[in-house]
């Protein structure tokens, strides 16, 4: 009897998503992807908890709010949606199976992004000096260059379950589909989205972070010309923190 109330509450949520998605109106849209049709495999996943994961995807203001959301069975979750939508909800059911590895722990954690701009222009002053020693290698292949801080985010975390996202006052933001502690680290999986100075700029990052050690996500051309180029400098660090070390 449960099992078919719980059927029943999650066919009910999924009929309310599918009329959101479809009222939004597609200008509103940040791209205009067609529609494509997904079968996503949710086999196990506790229906609380796709609820919860659901609505905090719709809660984003970034996300293409548009498609249609169907439960063909207890396994399988049927989305018509653009591509773009389709692959944060696969990122989403696939969080939610994060949590049962067995190489993650609990222990807290922060999660730093810097995003700099590297140029001739400018002075390395507002850069932490443990982050400029770290980049350093990176920067002796500029000749003449320096770094500025652009923008400054951090996210703190318990574990692997604690996802979400994370937006500056400049339009900024960092939206984690997964976040999972190990005894070697974290492993980061997240979009990032920057305004950038001439464009605004998409990072798809999939990658472990050691803990302590500043490292660069990613290096984008962001105005200039040859002789004078500029480019923004992703770069994130893992800090355990509580008092072990």
């Amino acid at each position: 009897m449960n099992h078919c109330k719980s059927n029943l509450r999650l066919a009910a949520f999924l009929m309310a998503l599918a009329l959101m998605l479809t009222a939004c109106n597609q200008s509103s849209t940040p791209d205009s992807e067609e529609s494509v049709l997904r079968v996503h495999d949710v086999t196990g996943l506790q229906i609380d908890t796709l609820d919860e994961k659901l609505n905090e995807l719709l809660s984003r203001e970034d996300l293409p709010l548009r498609g249609r959301v169907e439960l063909l069975d207890e396994n399988r979750l049927a989305v018509n949606a653009s591509r773009f939508l389709q692959d944060e909800i696969a990122a989403m059911i696939d969080q939610l199976r994060v949590s049962d590895s067995t190489d993650a722990i609990e222990r807290p954690f922060r999660v730093q992004y810097w995003f700099l701009r590297m140029a001739k222009d400018t002075s390395s002053e507002d850069v932490p000096d443990d982050i400029l020693s770290d980049l350093k290698p990176m920067l002796d292949r500029f000749d003449g260059y320096s770094l500025s801080v652009e923008d400054y985010l951090e996210t703190h975390h318990r574990a692997a379950s604690n996802v979400g996202h994370v937006r500056s006052g400049r339009g900024t933001y960092v939206s984690m589909h997964s976040v999972q502690a190990t005894e070697e680290g974290v492993a980061l999986h997240a979009r990032i989205h920057s305004p950038g100075q001439s464009s605004s700029i998409n990072y798809e990052v999939n990658h472990e972070l050691k803990p302590g050690r500043a490292l660069v996500l990613g290096k984008v051309h962001d105005g200039g010309n040859d002789e004078q180029a500029s480019y923004q400098v992703l770069v994130a660090r893992v800090e355990w923190t509580d008092s072990a070390d």
